[in-house]
C-alpha cells in the first residue's frame, strides 16, 4: 500500500491550506491511457478551500511513481462544498451549500451544483 501526503504535496504546489479546512471526499475522475504504465486522475475535495485534481502514475505491481497536481478547482465563493462529487465524460459536477450563518441574512439559494469541464485541450 502507497500514501501520498496531500498536504505536503499541495505546499510544493504554493498551496497552504487554511486551519478549517479538511479533506472531504476522493472522486475518480479519469483513466489517462499510456502504453508503458497506468495513469489516473483523482479529485480531492475539501470543506472550506479549493477542490485539487491529481494525476497518480503507477507501475505494473500498482505501486505510486509519481503524484502531480494536475488541475485546481476554486471554490463556489463562500459556499462549503458538499459531500457529493460527480464525474462523467469530460465534465464534473460538485454540489455546495451555503453556511448555515448566512442562510437566514439572505435570499440565495441553498445548495449550488457547479459543472466544471476537465478535458485537456
Amino acid at each position: 500500500m502507497n500514501f501520498i501526503d496531500l498536504n505536503k504535496l499541495l505546499q510544493a504546489n504554493g498551496f497552504h491550506m487554511p486551519s478549517d479546512a479538511r479533506f472531504l471526499a476522493v472522486t475518480h475522475t479519469a483513466f489517462v491511457y499510456n502504453p508503458n504504465f497506468e495513469m489516473e486522475n483523482i479529485l480531492v475535495t475539501t470543506t472550506n478551500f479549493h477542490s485539487f485534481e491529481f494525476t497518480l502514475i503507477y507501475d505494473d505491481n500498482g505501486h505510486i511513481l509519481s503524484s502531480v497536481l494536475h488541475r485546481v478547482y476554486y471554490r463556489y465563493a463562500y459556499y462549503t462544498t458538499y459531500n457529493y462529487v460527480k464525474a462523467a465524460s469530460g465534465y464534473l459536477a460538485i454540489s455546495y451549500i451555503i453556511p448555515p450563518l448566512v442562510e437566514y441574512m439572505s435570499n440565495f439559494s441553498r445548495q449550488v451544483v457547479a459543472l466544471y469541464d476537465t478535458k485537456d485541450y
